[in-house]
């Protein structure tokens, strides 16, 4: 029930790219219900392409709107429109597509190309099944604020011959997408209010080059790769490399040539993940002692469809000897790397490598020192299976020593049981409450946000994970003890603990700049974003951040200065000189607290009499002393301040 229509002109190679890489995402699509639109110049040849896609219908354009009013009046009812320059970076159903344009009449299109990603986000965007939902007539934000566009949508036929009727001269793509944009702008065209997008998008505008002579290409104009020369590449065998910006999380709708890349077709062939079969990946380093005893718990599971991969991060140690009894078991595989990547930090590269490597629908992470509980697998699966549309699910774990006895402690916290795919997000920005030998994810989800890359070293590739995924993806919690989690002298966060902090505030930094206020609560859509209820999450924002096991001063001083913005706020205020003198600036906390010690008269007594308590401790505030404020309770703002607060108990 859905075709698709890509227009080109002499850009053979990314019409070959935008092809294969929606034949890649668009589930069930075959080439056949996919029509190439071709403007060919004298010098370019598009033959390569219908050798390389067999069944697509190629034409070759004599009048643009014509050719195009024939292409789909005889089609199927819903429409994916598209041109040679966009390129799908993630899984979408057509049929959940289909479904939302058949029931909702005040639907105009499903935009591809939006998502939460894209920034700046609108206000107003509110879930609708799969999808995010908004009106553009009062959507003033850049990107979200037009409802037709030829880069990736799906339409109604009937509305596309509406439009395509309606107006005249539409001599190309740009010209048919600014007619009607200037139309719909003036009055002089009116469209359905609705549009949906994923709360992800689905593809993005890879802008290598220039070819049409009435858009300046804002973002990659040096030309560096003409159409001339991306003709001669494709003619010797080269194709895009669609790798490279698979799962990208780019936050504009256009991006440049970072994501651009070549490759010869015969490379790096597609490998399906294979349904039902569970991968465990273990990558160890120079761990001899304890490795029998994971892989026993990893080969013993009792669910038996599974691949076990242990990537040997090129240790001096001999672990292929120490391996070599379990390899009678087929389901075992054991590679040694070349060199050795977790001492830099780049155990984000570890786990993407181990990913090529294997092929479950579903992927465990194993810690060379830790043990699988006998149900581990079986029992993470029956979740998913209950609950088809999680992500991700973590468990929770038990300590044991060195020699594997149990050791006191609870492993599971707070987090771990309050957290929900809304509330993750600034949860994350506390501490890391999920260790990765506790997770299941779906493999489709892992390459649905660009695998574990996350652009640096980094000793917290766990971290970065969950935390780019946190606002996207289905997330949840099964409290069972499935993991026997190994503390001794040996351990890798305990041998490198500076590191592993700086990794930490790292990841803090980067999940603060990623995302929005609206990313980290949710609940202000609920609230009509009033000053108030933004103070509040600014300030509650930056109580997570100051109180949290890895203290990020700076980070919180800058929430609560964005609170005091939207509404002279005390309590932000004050906590701010906390964060101050948390990091190290005691002598502008001296300066500023006569002043605040006044102001505070205006709070309530309790907070009033709290806050000069912070204060005289702020005041004894040196850099690295954090001891004097482990058991200081931040000032929060009234329960009745504002929506958000009530909201958030």
């Amino acid at each position: 029930m859905l075709s698709a229509v890509v227009f080109s002109k002499n850009r053979p190679l990314q019409l070959e790219g935008f092809v294969r890489s929606l034949m890649v995402n668009c589930q069930g699509l075959r080439s056949e219900a996919i029509t190439a639109l071709c403007a060919v110049s004298e010098g370019y040849s598009y033959e390569r392409v219908a050798t390389a896609v067999p069944g697509l219908c190629m034409v070759e354009e004599q009048s643009f709107q014509a050719d195009f009013i024939r292409i789909i009046e005889n089609g199927p009812p819903y429409v994916l429109v598209g041109c040679d320059d966009v390129f799908f970076t993630r899984p979408f159903d057509p049929a959940e597509i289909i479904d939302a344009l058949a029931t909702d009449s005040e639907l105009f299109a499903v935009s591809l190309r939006l998502g939460r990603n894209i920034r700046p986000m609108p206000a107003s965007l509110e879930a609708y099944g799969p999808f995010l939902r908004f009106d553009w007539r009062h959507c003033r934000v850049p990107q979200w604020n037009y409802p037709f566009d030829v880069s990736a949508s799906v339409y109604r036929r009937d509305d596309l011959l509406r439009i395509l009727r309606e107006f005249s001269n539409l001599r190309t793509p740009n010209f048919l997408e600014g007619n009607v944009a200037q139309a719909i702008e003036h009055g002089a065209y009116a469209v359905k209010p609705g549009l949906a997008c994923y709360p992800l998008s689905r593809s993005l505008t890879l802008t290598i080059n220039r070819v049409q002579e009435t858009h300046q290409n804002l973002f990659d104009n040096a030309n560096l790769s003409s159409p001339e020369q991306l003709q001669a590449a494709f003619d010797q065998g080269s194709v895009l490399d669609t790798e490279r910006f698979a799962g990208a999380l780019n936050h504009h709708i256009h991006t440049d040539s970072r994501y651009f890349g070549l490759r010869q077709l015969t490379e790096y062939p597609v490998r399906e993940p294979v349904p039902g079969l569970v991968t465990v990946i273990c990558y160890t380093y120079n761990r001899s002692q304890y490795l029998p005893k994971m892989i026993a718990s990893v080969l013993g599971q009792d669910y038996t469809n599974i691949e076990f991969l242990v990537y040997d991060d090129c240790s001096t140690e001999d672990l292929a000897a120490v391996v070599a009894p379990f390899l009678s078991d087929p389901r075992l595989r054991f590679i040694k790397g070349e060199y050795n990547l977790g001492g830099s930090g780049a155990f984000d590269q570890l786990c993407d490598i181990c990913l090529e490597l294997t092929r479950g629908e579903f992927v465990c992470f194993v810690g060379d020192d830790d043990i699988f509980v006998p149900h581990k697998i079986s029992r993470q699966l029956a979740y998913f299976a209950e609950h088809p549309k999680t992500d991700a699910l973590f468990c929770d774990a038990r300590f044991i020593d060195a020699k594997g006895r149990p050791r006191k402690g609870e492993f599971r916290n707070a987090v771990a049981l309050g957290f929900s795919s809304a509330n993750l997000a600034r949860l994350q920005l506390h501490n890391n409450s999920f260790a990765h030998p506790c997770v299941m994810m779906r493999r489709s989800s892992i390459k649905l946000v660009g695998g574990f890359a996350c652009g640096k070293a980094s000793f917290c590739a766990d971290y970065h994970m969950w935390s780019k995924i946190a606002p996207f993806l289905n997330v949840a919690f099964l409290d069972e003890k499935l993991v026997a989690y190994r503390i001794h002298g040996g351990n890798e966060s305990l041998a490198k603990v500076h590191m592993c902090r700086q990794s930490t505030l790292d990841c803090k930094f980067d999940l603060y700049k990623r995302f929005t206020i609206y990313d980290f609560f949710p609940e202000l859509y609920a609230t009509n974003c009033d000053a108030a209820s933004l103070s509040s999450a600014f300030v509650e924002l930056g109580n997570l951040i100051l109180g949290a096991p890895f203290s990020y001063p700076a980070l919180a001083a800058h929430c609560y200065e964005i609170a005091s913005r939207h509404r002279g706020n005390q309590v932000a205020r004050v906590n701010g000189l906390i964060a101050l003198a948390l990091d190290g600036r005691g002598q502008e906390v001296r300066l500023k607290a006569p002043a605040i010690l006044a102001a505070v008269t205006g709070l309530p007594d309790a907070q009033a009499d709290a806050a000069r308590v912070l204060i005289g401790q702020a005041l004894s505030a040196t850099r690295g002393k954090l001891d004097n404020f482990k058991n200081v309770r931040l000032l929060r703002e009234s329960p009745n301040a504002s929506a958000l607060r009530r909201m958030l108990g």
